[in-house]
């Protein structure tokens, strides 16, 4: 429950506008559970919008490494498949770059 609690609040603080409190939020979520993609996709989608490829790369690798691993994420199993399309797609953009 409490890792939502920060995922809601995280993206709450970024569409106001506010990266850094949305990134602590999402480091906060990360530590109630480190098994689960969102948190991870949030906060490299951040790093990319920053300029921080080399930090998104390694915040998409672990999206992906999680993303279908868990009964208990938000997101359900049959969107998770195509979120890891999305994200192993991207993950071979920025590494071509």
């Amino acid at each position: 429950m409490a890792y939502t609690v920060r995922l809601l609040e995280a993206h709450g603080l970024e569409r106001q506008g506010d990266d850094e409190g949305a990134v602590t939020a999402l480091n906060a979520a990360i530590g109630e559970d480190s098994e689960r993609f969102e948190a991870y996709l949030s906060l490299a989608d951040i790093r990319l919008r920053r300029g921080d490829t080399n930090e998104a790369i390694l915040n998409y690798e672990l999206a992906l490494r999680y993303c279908g691993s868990s009964p208990t994420n938000v997101i359900p199993l049959t969107a998770q498949v195509r979120e890891r399309v999305r994200i192993a797609d991207k993950l071979r953009q920025l590494k071509s770059e």
